[in-house]
């Protein structure tokens, strides 16, 4: 008799996993298709009118020629006429940073009686990241 019961109660267990997959035949559960709804596109909207507040902020964009490192003693020294050496070549490019942030690459220009900068290269967000490890 005892085995009698265990098996009564193998068949309950069964039972069980009947009711939580659903209908369960021979072949094992049925696979039912899952339809979902369409996702509203309203929250697109409103990021885009997120975004749209940012788009009058203005941000510090500045272009660097070079850098190099100068002794107080040589600094006393500067007067008209001066020249600084710095650490590129004249003809490497210049390094264009927005926020204080290395995004891109570009070389001088002379436009209207001002200097400009043509890009000619942007910085990629790899390079963007290992910039900013390097900043601090």
């Amino acid at each position: 008799m005892a085995t009698g019961d265990a098996g009564d109660a193998g068949n309950a267990g069964d039972a069980g996993e009947s009711e939580a997959f659903g209908n369960v035949d021979d072949d094992g559960p049925v696979v039912r298709a899952v339809s979902f709804q369409p996702i509203e596109s309203r929250h697109d909207a409103h990021e885009r009118a997120n975004i749209d507040l940012l788009l009058d902020v203005k941000l510090p964009v500045t272009v660097e020629l070079g850098r190099t490192e100068v002794p107080v003693k040589d600094i006393l020294e500067f007067g008209p006429g001066s020249v600084i050496e710095l650490s590129k070549e004249a003809n490497e490019p210049v390094d264009l940073f927005v926020n204080g942030v290395l995004v891109a690459r570009g070389e001088v220009v002379v436009s209207d009686d001002r200097f400009g900068i043509r890009l000619t290269s942007l910085i990629s967000p790899e390079e963007r990241i290992m910039s900013l490890g390097g900043a601090a």
